[in-house]
């Protein structure tokens, strides 16, 4: 069996050709393709395509990885995504251990879909293995979940933070190439990964417009948040995220 070095773990053992999609979502939805669009850092269309499934692994996780965290995580996102799509209302009351395991395998979705598409590796290699270790989401990353209004089977968008809001001088003109936004699809559901690097630290915030999500981590309540309002398509939740100072 084929050696590699797992962007989880970071051990050099036996490969798992594992699918970013997984298998059991795949069946559920029924999906034969997904939709894959990567949007510049100015949230201009680089491309926009279908993709077959069966095409769709990600050839750096172990099989120690595989059959085992990432095993028990996939059973456990199974059960309440079922729930969330018999009733899109359950968005609106996610207790705290069903916000950490949306969390938790959306931050493995996103890093697989990032490592294993064509688009530039902007999730930056410590934060798979920062979390693996710690069992914790990265600093300075936000999960937003909402409702989704244009129904996709299984989408996914990937840029960088694009829009930000700051007195000349507070923000280093890079900063777009210090971020990420993932954000995924799965039929109504929208799940969006945003990161800035040193976003406490320099005391600044990944904002949204509105009650259109709901923020699953850091923990916040859910607010006003109704599934009524959510968001027309995938992509205008992704570019839906602006960068400003705390206060």
């Amino acid at each position: 069996m084929q050696q590699i070095e797992c962007v989880f773990c970071g051990l050099t053992t036996d490969r798992a050709k594992e699918h970013v999609w997984p298998l059991w979502l795949q069946n559920l939805v029924g999906a034969g393709e997904y939709r894959g669009i990567h949007l510049s850092s100015c949230l201009f269309p680089l491309s926009e395509r279908a993709h077959s499934m069966s095409v769709l692994v990600f050839g750096k996780v172990c099989t120690g990885c595989n059959n085992g965290w990432m095993s028990q995580l996939e059973n456990d996102f199974k059960k309440i995504f079922i729930q969330i799509r018999v009733d899109y209302k359950k968005i609106e009351s996610l207790n705290k251990e069903e916000r950490k395991v949306i969390c938790d395998w959306s931050f493995k979705t996103i890093t697989m879909m990032n490592y294993a598409t064509n688009y530039r590796q902007i999730v930056p290699l410590e934060h798979p293995r920062n979390w693996c270790f710690f069992k914790q989401i990265p600093k300075d990353v936000k999960i937003d979940i909402s409702y989704i209004h244009e129904f996709q089977d299984l989408n996914c968008v990937q840029t960088n933070i694009s829009k930000a809001l700051f007195h000349q001088g507070d923000l280093d003109f890079r900063f777009k190439n210090k971020s990420y936004i993932i954000a995924l699809q799965i039929e109504n559901l929208g799940i969006k990964v945003s990161y800035y690097e040193d976003a406490k630290k320099k005391n600044f915030l990944i904002g949204n417009i509105g009650n259109k999500f709901v923020r699953i981590w850091p923990y916040k309540k859910n607010g006003e948040f109704s599934i009524r309002v959510g968001y027309e398509n995938i992509k205008s939740m992704t570019q839906d995220t602006i960068l400003c100072v705390r206060t």
